[in-house]
C-alpha cells in the first residue's frame, strides 16, 4: 500500500503555486521575473558563500564518474521538449530564433560551470545536490537561509511555469 505524506509545507506550497500553473504565461510574466532576479541574487550569495573560507586544496576533475542522470539533468535544466514548442509559438515574427536559443544556452551553459566549478572548490564533500549542501547546519545562517528561499522562489515557481508550456502545447 502506498502512504502519502501531508505536511503543512507541500500543503502550503500547493496552495501558493497552483494557481500560477492555471494562468497564461503573459499573466505569469511577473513571477518569472522575480523567479530570474531571485536566481542573480541566489548566485551572487552563493558565491561569496563559496569563497568566504578560500576553495579546498583539491582540483575539481574535469568529469565525474557517474553519469546515470545526465541526460535527465540536462533536459530538465535546459527544458527543451517543453518549452522550444511554447517558445516558437509565442515568439512576435521577425525574431530570429538561433541568436535566442544560442544566447540563453551558452549564458546558462556557462553560469553552471562557474557556479559548479566554485562549489566544487569551496568544499571537500559535496552531496548529489549543491543546495543540500547549502542547507547543512555547517553553513552560517544567511546561506541556509538564501539556499532555503532559492529553493522555494527559483524551483517552486519553475514548476507552476511547466504546466502552463504543457497546457500550451497539448492546446496547440
Amino acid at each position: 500500500l502506498f502512504k502519502l505524506v501531508l505536511t503543512l509545507g507541500y500543503a502550503l506550497s500547493f496552495v501558493c503555486l497552483m494557481p500560477l500553473g492555471l494562468i497564461t504565461l503573459d499573466e505569469n510574466m511577473p513571477f518569472q521575473v522575480a523567479s530570474f532576479a531571485a536566481t542573480v541574487v541566489g548566485i551572487v550569495i552563493f558565491m561569496v558563500a563559496f569563497a568566504r573560507d578560500g576553495f579546498v586544496d583539491a582540483r575539481v576533475p574535469a568529469y565525474g564518474g557517474e553519469y546515470s542522470n545526465l541526460v535527465g539533468v540536462i533536459l530538465f535544466n535546459f527544458a527543451f521538449c517543453v518549452t522550444m514548442p511554447s517558445l516558437l509559438n509565442e515568439m512576435k515574427p521577425g525574431v530570429r530564433i538561433a541568436p535566442v536559443i544560442w544566447s540563453t544556452v551558452l549564458g546558462s551553459a556557462l553560469t553552471y560551470i562557474v557556479v559548479g566549478l566554485m562549489g566544487g572548490l569551496a568544499f571537500s564533500a559535496v552531496g548529489v545536490n549543491m543546495l543540500t549542501t547549502l542547507t547543512s547546519r555547517s553553513q552560517p545562517g544567511w546561506v541556509r537561509v538564501t539556499a532555503y528561499v532559492f529553493e522555494y522562489i527559483v524551483i517552486g515557481l519553475g514548476i507552476p511555469i511547466f504546466c502552463v508550456y504543457a497546457k500550451y502545447n497539448l492546446a496547440a
